[in-house]
């Protein structure tokens, strides 16, 4: 049995939405974790996830949606990882066609790539410096 919710009378399957939705805090958590390693060279990664934070609020569409925005603001809102955490996730609620699960889920895996090697290359650095030189 498929889930399904309605949106606008509208039915739509739950499971990409729910798909997206999971890849987006996975995203967002990934962010997050590389964020707290820059705690060994800052001491305090506060600052960095402030800008973090309100970067995913302007251009991952939780004030305004991208839609609403300059097709310039918007163009760039979209190719980053802000969007495929928030706007990406959510648009599908109102367009759950298979090429939109398709490119939403795309840009979400390749987003989740990115992060996890970033994650890990920063791990590795923050080990080497705390190896060579204590907390």
């Amino acid at each position: 049995h498929t889930r399904y919710i309605s949106v606008t009378g509208v039915q739509t399957c739950a499971l990409p939405i729910w798909t997206a939705a999971g890849f987006g805090a996975l995203l967002a958590l990934l962010v997050q974790v590389a964020i707290g390693f820059l705690a060994v060279w800052v001491g305090n990664p506060a600052p960095a996830h402030w800008i973090w934070q309100k970067l995913v609020f302007v251009l991952g569409g939780l004030f305004l949606p991208l839609t609403l925005y300059p097709a310039w603001l918007a163009d760039i809102g979209r190719l980053t990882p802000c969007a495929a955490i928030l706007f990406h996730p959510a648009s599908l609620v109102f367009d759950a066609s298979p090429a939109a699960i398709v490119h939403v889920l795309s840009w979400q895996v390749l987003w989740l790539v990115a992060a996890a090697v970033l994650v890990a290359a920063v791990a590795s650095a923050a080990t080497r410096r705390l190896v060579r030189e204590g907390i």
